[in-house]
This record gives structure tokens, C-alpha cells and sequence, in this order.
């Protein structure tokens, strides 16, 4: 026997084995009974029963069972003592009556459902299930410290207290919301009086236990008073008695009808099932109910585990239809810890329900409710369950990665004097300086002539064709001009001249001017504009002639602009002039030293494009002439102009080689760079007495080996030797050092002493570190609604507001105090009992509220941004996220309303430039009437060349690898394998500029800024003020070589045993990754694809199994959808074979096919039924054409003209129906009745006739009126009506059969 109490013992002695074979016990007469002989008696029987029950249930299986929940379970600490005596909780708990008690003070009325006496560590508690709210109809628990009464007496150790009589006092704790106390301590024993817990409650059921059937009481079991989430085991602790006479006094005999002491008799083996929950391992003793994590139900396997007899059906089931499911399951994928307002399960450090600590590297899959037969076996999941899973952070590296710095955007000139700069040299050069475009070619060397007809920036120069250098005698050399930020004018030309002018008061431009009807928009250019003639730049839409219009520094009300004589000013008729790139002929840049200014033309191609016109035997000149192969001219009569060669390749920014970064300071490089390349760097020095000059590069440069266009040198003033200013030297016999760090120059011929020099050279970088990016977090704008120069983006009713500066990356709140004159203000919480120091810009979360904001200020009163849905309260604790900085919130201020919403976000990112971030006014939405406060987040920028992924670097989880921005470019490349404008900029080289921050931005993060210039204006952007940064060029077409370290893929498999137990199993991480190995003792119920680093759990793609069961109707459903692509197949291979079908002439040849048709012959949907040829007639029910037939009915005449004829005949006539002969026949008749009246109306009788119809129907035909041909078409059937006579005859058998459209299997469908 499997019990565990040993009944081999005085005084029972059951020494049965079953070893023996002893089945039955064989009394004899006249031999005595033996008490061990009944008792092995019974151990025989239980024996049998028990092998049989183990053969069908497994131990402790549920046989019939008794429902079980998991509830909460409202308590009530009460307080220990109540007139100096100890309280007695049983006095308010009846079992069969329950008491009802109410609170004095709340009015809260409740009934009690339990109770638990006082310990040495806690008060008595009392069990609730509220039932009414209080007085107040709001409050819905007792307060702390009021008193209780209740519907019944009560009796403590001496005082009696009549029903609804103060009894009772609840406790009264330390700890309350409105203290501010934390969750922690809300949540301790300690806590409030009223609280809810969790309990589990099971009805009456039977279990196998042991080899017996044992009833289990209901009952209900505490697992923890004062909070819900609670993680543990739930179920019957099994217990064996021996049950004696002297305990229970029913088991002494009662023959006499009462009990006699004096026979005592036998005693009982009880087997009890007691409720209980374990934290640790079960054991043998124990069964398990539920799984409970968190206060979540986690039930396990089957209801009932058969055993023998469960395996068999499974193995049954599994063979005959494998794994599947019946209730699918569905899948979540959340992050596994609240981040930055990215909503987690957990809380970090938390332990999960799959055990492990939460964390920002953990995702959580939640598996929903569903239903599944695995192995055979069939498991019902009833509520979720929650599994982790592991980001894909493992990495790979590759050393020396190449990218290419693929650069165009440039155009071929000739005619050079001097060079542009580009390199920012102190006192001698400005970075990207401004050039400017002419419409006519220079008419003297380093002079500018013709109109301004656009700017721009210049990057690179650099040598093509030609004898290289360019001097008076040398004007036919090309080379190459690298520009960007091309800004070609619209010109306007006004009816009068602006009084005051649009460069009045702001002298170097930027005045915003709109058109008043045509909407469109452009920044006035100073350079060139005076009296009626206005530059414009930036130009969105297509201005009007006629039309006004408004400027951004206009003092009239409407903003429109006037003359002298206060008449608004018009575009004059024909007064709008747009230029193009292409009708640039002359680059000019103007230099502070006299005679060092740049000039140069372009050369121009045709309008019609080059490439279009050339023969095949020809070849083209730079200068756009087409030569053919004798050497003549060939001249085209088309205009030309100048052409940017590779425009779709503007931009300073360029992928690596591999997605998703981890660092270029790789581990195997000891975390040092390893990332080098080439760069071009202009240099300026004077020669000495002999015609010297010498360039030093930096740390960890060396100059590169001379080639034609990788050194451009031009004398900024003339020397000694034969050289002017303004010629571009070839320096390839006068060079030395390439390799070193030391580049000289020795030409006392050309050069002579005294020469002054600029030098664009390329140089190798190595070891090169990326430029840091600082986060700043919170920095605060205020706007006001109006400004007194009218510069535009400065004030709340512009549509485009200025930040100031550049690389904005998020903008957190756009306050409105709608005042003009009250400056609006961020919300603010006064603190009280802080403990750490707060940082800026992080999340701070309300312990009771829940609600989350970003700090601004981090002193009291703490300024900040609310980012939830309801607000912080008063009392309440907020903790921020990264500090761990707590306080207690004394009171509350609201701010101003947050219109943020109304406004786009431009952080200023451009292909080749980091340009003023700003917030844009969407379409349709009002100006705000007051102030504006805009809260930001920036990054600045520190000196260097380029920036990558270790660039960045996280404050307050604001800036961690997943908040790297992205940046969506306006060019791209048509000729990469996969053209794609987005650059993650984790993953690329950045090498553009960041302009300088606007007057009125402070670099003091604490000061609230105020933008008082314009921004937005070709002007505005500059490369040398505070904020800047610039950086060297790298050479067009060369390499990028770095050390890469990059995430990787991995694949990840959701597995389910057959005892409803959910696995999950990871495949290698890699960047093509395989999937995991499969399991064999389960159902994968889904594929995960895991992406590198795995940024955000939506990223993660769920790929669910589809174990889909199919019942004999599904399976029917599809045998018909196999029919019919049978029977499509069947007709593509008929025309595949008319297709390929060859019908040769008398010559053998294959003759012209002009088509083919295929016809199922099932109705008249392919031929052509209209023509008078169509002599076709379809037999519907067997599919084949036939000819066309004649169909005539005859009429019938009767000949008999007597009743006697007809008789003799075999039929009658009746009226004009003919039948049959018959006779009548009396059924039942009441000749005596004079009405009709039912005795019971519901007995009554039906009487029905059948009549079958031998043959069941005739057709007739209408001979004057031709019918309808009904024509069969895909779908449906259309009526065509057609006037020829050849529509009778097209249905074969029709005379048999009536064809209605319908076809029914013999499936029955």
C-alpha cells in the first residue's frame, strides 16, 4: 500500500502482502475470525481498487472536481485592545448568520467572511466583503483609528457590547497618501488598516490520493493580507490519522440505539486534504492547485491527470493528428522595465515570472489564453503567462571595414584666379566661405562682373584636365568646384521702392517676405538689393505679379509693405526673374585682403543634355563640344549652361559598412581607434628668402603622395619669382616630404621670396577619435509675441520659430500663456524632504498618481514637464528615474497650457549641414495669442572632424543607443544597390558642419534664452561663431577604414510541453541568423525574429506556428479548392499545349497562330454568340458542343368526343382538365351535426394527398417570340438579348432538360 502510516503494528498487524497473490479471504466454520484477517480483507479490496484507479488517474489527479479561484480578499487590521481589553476578532464571524459592521465615522458597512487572531508580530485582522460605500457615497473602506460596530453583541474578555455598539477601533498606522508615504511602505505590514489581499478559494471535490478517492472540504486560504501580488505555490497538504473511539465518539456501537462506552470497536485511517501555499519545491505530501506570480494564476498541465489510460488516448490522438491547436494562442511582446516612459512589466530589479532580474536587456512575451493538443494530450491554458526574453545584444567585429566618402555635387570650371576657402584658418581663412554666381563669364581674372544671380558654399577644389595650374597664359585648365547650400534667386522687381527698405534694419538680409495671395515665401539677400529690386533666397512657391506683399518687419497692422506715400507695393508685370544653377556662368568669392579674391567661369553643356546627342564614332570635350572621330567640330545650336555633375551625391554624411554600431573602439583594439583616412585641408605660408615654404600637419598626419588633384596651390600675393597673384601653381617638382608629418615647397623660380601662399593638400588621419556630442537636456526659449525688429522666427505668431541653435533632437513642451504681456511658465512642484540630488531632464514618477514628468529646474520649487495623462498630487513621493532622488510633493502649481501639439518639430538636419532647429505651426492651426516657453533637448558639438555612434552619450536615460537620431536625406544615391535616404546615425559617418548659434542662445543650460536675430536666412548660417563646428573634407572617392563593432540577428523558437509548460530557445546570434534547434517534446508555437540590439520590442517579429485543427468540413472545403485549381490547371495546360501546338502548311512550315481559345463547354461564354455564323448548340450536363438543332412541339387534339370514348380511352374529363378515371369516396360524414365544434382542439387530424406525376414535367416552346440566350460569364450570368435568329437550338437536350444555372456535387454542395 502507498499510505504512509504502517498499519503492520500493534494492535492491527496488516502484515498483507501483495507479493502472495492473496485475493480473497476464505472463512471456514468452526474456526475463529481473526481481526487481522478483516483488516487484510480490506487492504485486499483496496489493493484492487488501487491498481485499478492508478491505471486511470495518475497520483493526485482530480477525479471530480472542485473549483478553485484565486480572489482578493479585503482585510481590516483592527487595533489590539478596546477599553483597556484585548479584542476577540471570532465575536464578529458566524459562519451560517455573517455579521455585518459599520464604521462610525466613514459610514462604511461590510460583511465579515473570516478572521485571524492577533501574533506576537501583527494585529488581528478581519476579512471583509464590502457592502456598502460610506456616508459621503464616495469613500469605499474603513478609515484608520475609527471605531467599529457591529449587528450582533459582542463579548471581548469581560465587557459585553450590544449590536451597533462602538466595539472595536481600527488600527491606526504611521503611514498614509496623504503623508506621502512611499508604495513600500503603503504595501508593510505597518500600512493602513484597510487593505486587500489575495486568498484562494476550492469547492468540495474528490482527488486520488494514494490508491484512495478523497473528498476535500471547501475551504479558503489567506495567501497574503495586505497585497495582491503574491508568488507561490497553492494546494492540499495531504494528512493520515488514526481516528480512535476516544476521539470520536460516533464510532462507538450503537446496537442498543445509543452509544455504549463499553464496546469501542474498531478505529478509522483518515486521509485529509488541507489547503496550503509553499514559496519553495513541493513534495510528496503536497498537490498542486495553481502556480500563482504576481497575484496571476500560472495553472500547469491537465485538469485531470489520467494516467495508463490518458497515454493510450494520447498516443492515439498524436498519430492520427499530431500537435495542434483548437483556441490558438496570441503573443505580446513589452518591454520587461519601465524606461524613459517606455512602459515595462516590471520595475528594474524586480524578479520576473520567469525568475530572472528585470532589466532594459530583458524583453517579455506574453502568451495568452488558448487551447492545444500536444502529444496527444490535451491542455487548456486559462490564463497568461509571461516568459523573457533576451535582446539581441551580442556582437561581432570587423577589422578595418571599408566606406567610400562618395561625394559629388560639383561642377567643372575654368578660367580660375585664386582659390575658394574652406578651411578655416585664423586671421587668413573663413570655413565655407560664401561664393557667388554670376550670369556672365569673367571678363578680368579676379574680378567679379555681370549680375549676382545666386550664392553659395564652396568644399573642395581640386585639379581635373588640362596642363594643370590655371594662370593668364593657362585659362583652359579644368577643375573641379565641390559646392553646397546653393541658393539660385528669384529676383523681384516692385511697382515702387519699400519705405523704409527691406534691408533698412536688417542690412545684411533675412527679412521673411510672403505673398499675399500667392502665399509663397523667401528670405531677402542684402548683396545687390536696393530701390525696387529685391534678391530672394530659400523661395517656397511661385510669387504673382500684381500681387503684395507682407514683410516680417513691417510696422503696418497687416504687415504688407509700402512707399514713401504709404501705398502698398505690388509685383510688378513681369517683375519675377527665377534663376537655375544652369544659368550660373561666373563663381566669384571676395576676400579681405585685395587681390586674393576667387574667380572663375564654368563650363557650360547643353540644355538638351550631352549624353543624349552623341554619335557613336564621337567623343566631348570638357568645354561641352562634341568632336568627331576626323577631328571636326561638330557645332550645336542649343543653348548651354552650366551643370552640377552627380547631384544626387550632396551630402556629408556616409553609411558604414555594417548596421547597427556598437563602437568603433573595438575590444580587440584594446578600446582604441583604428579608423583613418584621407582629407583635404587648406594651409597658408609665405616663402623665405629662397623660395621656401613649409606645412606642418597635425598629431597622427602625414601628407599624402603627390598627385596633380590631390594639391592645389594658389599665390595669394606675388614674390620674387615669376608667379602673380591669383595663379594656381603646379607643385610637382617642387615638393617633398609626402609620407612624413612635414610637407615643403622649394620654387624660387615661380614662387620666389616673400610669396604668400594658400595650399589645398590632402593628408592620411589616423587613430582618429569621433567628435563628442554633449546632451543637454531642458533647455528653456521663451518667445515673445512681439519683437521689436521684426526679426523673423522670434516671435510666438510666426510660422517658423527659431531655437537658436542647432541639433535640437526633441522638443518636450511649447508652453502658451496666451497674455501678450505675461511670460508663460512650465508647471512647478514645491518639495519637501528631498533625499539626493535630482538631474535634469530625467523621468520622475508619483508613487501614488503614477503620473511621470521630465524635471527642468531640479531645486524646489522643481519646474517640469508632465508626460502622463493625469497629474502629480499633493503628498504624494516622486522618485526620479536615473538619481534615484526622492522627495515629498508639498504643493502643486499649474502652468500654462501646452500647445506643443499644434507645432511641427524640425530638428535642423540637412544633407550637408546642421542648420537652426526650430518648431514649425502646422496647416490650420491658430497663432498662439500670448508668450511661448519652448522646452528642448539639445546636442553640442565639440571640435574634431567626424561623428559616429561614440559620439554620443546618455544623461538621465535620455540619449542611451536606441535614442541616437535618425536623419532622413533629401538626396539619394540611384546607383547603390538599395537607395535608401535614411541614415541612422549610429550607423554612418558624419562629417557635417553645425552652424553658429543664433544672437541671444546662452551655452548656460540653467539660462532661459531668448532668440533675438533671424535665423533661417542664407546669412544666418555661419561657420565660425559660438556653437560651431566645422570639419576637414574628406577627398572625394576615397576610403573610410575603421574597426567595427556591430549587433547581431538571432532567431528564438516558443515551445509548449505536453505538461503545458512554455519554453523558449535562442539560436545563434549572427547577421543572417538559423533558428534554433527544434525541439522534439513539444509544440513550437512560434518564430521569433530578434533584430539586432533590439531597440524597441515592435521590432521583434512573431511568426506564429499555424497548428491549425481541421475538421471532416474544413477538409471538405478544401478537397473543393483542390477541384477547381485542378480544373484551372487542367485549362492552363490545354492552352499551354494550343500555345505550343504546331499546324504546318504544304511546306511543312508552322503556320501563324493568330490566338486560341478554351471552352469547357458548359455555356456560351467564349463564342462570339451575336454573329450569324455561331451555330452552336452546349449540353450543360455532360460539357460538349454540339450543333445547333431545331426544336418543335406538337399539339395536342383529342379525338374522343364521349365520355364513353374517353372511358373506353382510360381517362376522364372534368371541366377542361383531363385525368385519370376515378371515383369518389365517402371518408367520414355527420349528417346530424348542425355545427362544428372541437371537444379537444388538440387532438386533431391531418390529412394529406400525394400525387406522383409519370413523366414529371413536360416543356413547351414559344414560337412567336424568340427566347433569351443566356450567355454564361465568370460570376454571374448575363441576359444578352440578341434579334438573329439563331438563338433556338443552342441548348442541347433542352427538350429533356430545363438548364437552371445551379450544379449539385454529390457531396452535396
Amino acid at each position: 500500500m502507498v499510505q504512509k502510516t504502517n498499519l503492520n503494528a500493534a494492535p492491527y498487524y496488516d502484515d498483507y502482502d501483495d507479493s502472495k497473490n492473496f485475493h480473497r479471504i476464505l472463512f471456514r466454520p468452526g474456526f475463529a475470525i481473526q481481526g487481522r484477517e478483516l483488516t487484510q480483507l480490506q487492504s485486499a479490496l483496496q489493493s484492487q481498487i488501487e491498481k485499478h484507479g492508478s491505471h486511470i488517474f495518475k497520483e493526485g489527479a482530480v477525479v471530480i472536481p472542485g473549483n478553485g479561484r484565486l480572489q482578493s480578499y479585503p482585510s481590516l487590521k483592527l487595533a489590539s485592545s478596546f477599553a483597556s481589553e484585548i479584542i476577540d476578532p471570532s465575536q464578529y464571524y458566524n459562519e451560517t448568520t455573517p455579521v455585518i459592521i459599520t464604521g462610525a465615522t466613514t459610514g462604511v458597512t461590510a460583511k465579515v467572511v473570516g478572521y485571524d487572531v492577533a501574533t506576537t508580530t501583527d494585529q488581528s485582522v478581519l476579512y471583509l466583503s464590502y457592502e456598502r460605500s460610506g456616508s459621503d457615497y464616495e469613500t469605499e473602506v474603513f478609515a484608520d483609528g475609527e471605531n467599529i460596530t457591529a449587528d450582533v453583541a459582542v463579548q471581548h474578555s469581560t465587557l459585553s457590547y450590544a449590536a451597533d455598539v462602538a466595539s472595536v477601533t481600527t488600527y491606526t498606522s504611521a503611514f498614509s497618501v496623504s503623508a506621502g508615504s512611499s508604495a513600500a511602505e503603503l504595501a508593510s505590514v505597518t500600512g493602513p488598516a484597510s487593505r486587500t489581499g489575495i486568498a484562494y478559494h476550492v469547492n468540495s471535490g474528490v482527488y486520488y490520493v494514494r490508491g484512495f478517492f478523497v473528498t476535500n472540504s471547501e475551504q479558503t486560504l489567506v495567501l497574503d493580507k495586505y497585497t495582491t501580488d503574491y508568488t507561490g505555490t497553492v494546494g492540499f497538504d495531504i494528512s493520515e490519522d488514526i481516528t480512535t473511539p476516544e476521539d470520536d465518539t460516533t464510532l462507538l456501537d450503537n446496537a442498543t440505539g445509543s452509544a455504549n462506552f463499553a464496546a469501542k470497536g474498531g478505529h478509522r485511517l483518515t486521509m485529509t486534504l488541507t489547503l496550503a501555499k509553499t514559496s519553495s519545491d513541493v513534495g510528496a505530501d503536497f498537490i498542486t492547485l495553481v502556480s500563482v506570480t504576481g497575484g496571476v494564476g500560472q495553472r500547469e498541465g491537465r485538469s485531470t491527470n489520467y494516467n495508463h489510460l490518458a497515454e493510450e488516448m494520447a498516443k492515439r490522438t498524436h498519430d492520427e493528428s499530431g500537435n495542434y491547436t483548437v483556441k490558438p494562442f496570441q503573443f505580446e511582446v513589452a518591454e520587461s522595465v519601465t524606461n524613459n516612459n517606455r512602459l515595462g512589466r516590471y520595475t528594474t530589479g524586480a524578479t520576473t515570472n520567469d525568475s530572472n532580474t528585470a532589466s532594459t536587456s530583458l524583453l517579455s512575451l506574453k502568451v495568452s489564453l488558448g487551447k492545444a493538443y500536444i502529444n496527444g494530450f490535451e491542455l487548456t491554458k486559462t490564463s497568461p503567462t509571461i516568459k523573457d526574453i533576451n535582446k539581441s545584444r551580442e556582437f561581432d567585429t570587423v577589422n578595418a571595414g571599408i566606406s567610400i566618402f562618395d561625394m559629388g555635387n560639383y561642377s567643372y570650371i575654368t578660367n580660375i584666379y585664386g582659390s575658394p576657402d574652406i578651411t578655416p584658418i585664423t586671421g587668413e581663412a573663413t570655413a565655407y566661405k560664401t561664393v557667388q554666381f554670376y550670369d556672365t563669364f569673367n571678363s578680368t581674372r579676379g574680378s567679379a562682373n555681370g549680375t549676382l544671380i545666386g550664392i553659395g558654399r564652396a568644399r573642395a577644389i581640386e585639379y581635373h584636365s588640362g596642363v594643370a595650374g590655371a594662370t593668364s597664359g593657362n585659362t583652359e585648365s579644368i577643375y573641379k568646384l565641390y559646392v553646397f547650400d546653393i541658393r539660385p534667386f528669384t529676383t523681384l522687381t516692385l511697382s515702387a521702392t519699400p519705405s523704409p527698405t527691406l534691408i533698412a534694419t536688417h542690412t545684411n538680409g533675412g527679412v521673411h517676405l510672403k505673398g499675399n495671395t500667392s502665399g509663397a515665401t523667401g528670405y531677402v539677400y542684402a548683396s545687390d538689393t536696393s530701390g525696387t529690386k529685391v534678391n530672394l533666397t530659400n523661395v517656397v512657391g511661385t510669387f504673382t505679379a500684381g500681387e503684395k506683399l507682407i514683410a516680417s518687419d513691417s510696422a503696418e497692422t497687416s504687415g504688407l509693405i509700402e512707399d514713401s506715400g504709404n501705398t502698398d507695393i505690388t509685383i510688378a508685370t513681369g517683375g519675377i526673374k527665377t534663376y537655375q544653377f544652369y544659368d550660373f556662368r561666373q563663381v566669384y568669392m571676395a576676400d579681405d585682403d585685395a587681390g586674393q579674391d576667387f574667380t572663375a567661369d564654368f563650363v557650360t553643356w547643353s540644355s538638351l543634355g550631352l549624353e543624349s546627342l552623341l554619335l557613336e564614332e564621337s567623343t566631348v570635350r570638357q568645354d561641352g563640344v562634341i568632336v568627331a572621330e576626323d577631328g571636326e567640330i561638330i557645332s550645336l545650336e542649343t543653348p548651354k549652361g552650366a551643370k552640377l555633375q552627380d547631384a544626387e551625391k550632396n551630402r556629408a554624411l556616409f553609411k558604414l559598412p555594417k548596421r547597427v554600431i556598437k563602437t568603433l573602439l573595438t575590444t580587440s583594439n584594446s578600446g582604441a581607434s583604428d579608423t583613418q583616412y584621407t582629407v583635404r585641408r587648406q594651409f597658408i605660408g609665405t616663402t623665405n628668402a629662397s623660395g621656401i615654404v613649409t606645412f606642418g600637419a597635425g598629431s597622427n598626419e602625414t601628407f599624402a603622395s603627390h598627385a596633380e588633384k590631390d594639391y592645389t596651390m594658389s599665390i595669394l600675393t606675388a614674390g620674387g619669382g615669376t608667379g602673380s597673384a591669383g595663379d594656381i601653381v603646379s607643385i610637382a617638382d617642387t615638393l617633398s616630404g609626402a609620407g612624413s608629418a612635414t610637407l615643403t615647397i622649394t620654387d624660387n623660380t615661380v614662387l620666389g621670396n616673400a610669396a604668400k601662399v594658400k595650399l589645398t593638400a590632402t593628408l592620411l588621419k589616423t587613430s582618429v577619435s569621433s567628435k563628442l556630442k554633449t546632451t543637454k537636456l531642458m533647455k528653456q526659449l521663451k518667445v515673445l509675441a512681439t519683437d521689436a525688429d521684426g526679426a523673423y522666427g522670434t516671435r510666438s505668431s510666426d510660422i517658423d520659430i527659431s531655437l537658436g541653435r542647432a541639433d535640437a533632437f526633441n522638443v518636450a513642451a511649447v508652453f502658451d500663456s496666451e497674455e501678450a504681456s505675461t511670460d508663460a511658465a512650465a508647471p512647478t512642484l514645491t518639495l519637501t524632504s528631498v533625499v539626493g540630488t535630482f538631474t535634469r531632464g530625467e523621468i520622475i514618477t508619483g508613487d501614488s498618481s503614477a503620473a511621470t514628468g521630465r524635471t527642468i529646474d531640479i531645486v524646489s520649487p522643481m519646474s517640469y514637464v508632465l508626460t502622463s495623462v493625469s497629474d502629480f498630487t499633493a503628498s504624494e513621493t516622486i522618485t526620479g528615474e536615473s538619481s534615484g532622488a526622492t522627495a515629498t510633493i508639498s504643493s502643486l502649481a499649474t502652468g500654462s497650457v501646452d500647445v506643443k501639439s499644434n507645432f511641427y518639430f524640425d530638428t535642423g538636419q540637412r544633407d550637408n549641414y546642421y542648420d537652426i532647429s526650430r518648431i514649425v505651426r502646422k496647416p490650420q492651426q491658430a497663432a498662439p495669442t500670448g508668450r511661448l516657453l519652448i522646452v528642448y533637448d539639445y546636442l553640442e558639438h565639440s571640435s574634431g572632424d567626424m561623428m559616429t555612434v561614440d559620439s554620443y552619450s546618455d544623461i538621465a536615460y535620455q540619449m542611451e543607443r536606441q535614442d541616437i537620431p535618425e536623419y532622413n536625406a533629401t538626396k539619394v544615391d540611384p546607383d547603390s544597390l538599395a537607395p535608401q535616404g535614411l541614415f541612422p546615425l549610429a550607423d554612418t559617418y558624419d562629417f557635417r558642419p553645425r552652424i553658429e548659434d543664433i544672437t541671444g542662445s546662452s551655452a548656460t543650460l540653467e539660462t532661459v534664452d531668448q532668440i533675438t536675430s533671424n535665423s533661417f536666412d542664407f546669412y544666418s548660417r555661419q561657420y565660425d561663431g559660438t556653437g560651431s563646428s566645422t570639419a576637414d573634407v574628406c577627398k572625394p572617392g576615397s576610403n573610410i577604414q575603421s574597426d567595427i563593432e556591430f549587433y547581431l540577428n538571432k532567431r528564438a523558437a516558443v515551445y509548449m510541453s505536453d505538461r503545458g509548460i512554455i519554453t523558449i530557445t535562442e539560436g545563434p546570434s549572427a547577421e543572417t541568423p538559423v533558428p534554433p534547434d527544434a525541439k522534439t517534446d513539444g509544440m513550437k508555437l512560434c518564430d521569433l525574429e530578434i533584430p539586432a540590439y533590439t531597440f524597441k520590442p515592435e521590432d521583434v517579429i512573431v511568426k506564429r506556428q499555424r497548428h491549425q485543427r481541421y475538421t471532416m468540413k474544413d477538409i471538405g472545403k478544401i478537397d473543393r479548392r483542390l477541384n477547381t485549381i485542378e480544373e484551372i490547371t487542367t485549362l492552363n495546360l490545354l492552352e499551354k499545349n494550343a500555345a505550343t501546338f504546331e499546324v504546318t502548311d504544304a511546306n511543312g512550315l508552322n503556320r501563324f497562330k493568330s490566338g486560341f481559345v478554351v471552352d469547357n463547354f458548359n455555356g456560351h461564354r467564349v463564342g462570339d454568340v451575336a454573329h450569324v455564323d455561331y451555330k452552336c448548340s452546349m449540353d450543360f450536363m455532360y460539357g460538349e458542343l454540339r450543333a445547333i438543332h431545331k426544336t418543335k412541339s406538337a399539339d395536342l387534339e383529342e379525338v374522343a368526343t364521349t365520355d364513353a370514348q374517353r372511358t373506353s380511352a382510360g381517362y376522364q374529363k372534368t371541366g377542361d382538365l383531363l385525368t385519370l378515371p376515378y371515383t369518389e369516396v365517402v371518408l367520414t360524414e355527420q349528417p346530424y351535426g348542425t355545427t362544428i365544434e372541437r371537444v379537444a382542439p388538440f387532438l386533431t387530424s391531418s390529412w394529406q394527398g400525394v400525387v406522383d406525376l409519370d413523366p414529371s414535367q413536360d416543356n413547351w416552346f414559344e414560337v412567336d417570340l424568340l427566347p433569351d440566350l443566356i450567355i454564361n460569364v465568370e460570376g454571374n450570368y448575363d441576359a444578352v438579348l440578341q434579334a438573329n435568329a439563331n438563338q433556338l437550338g443552342t441548348v442541347w437536350n433542352s427538350w429533356q432538360t430545363t438548364w437552371s444555372g445551379t450544379v449539385m456535387r454529390d457531396d452535396g454542395t
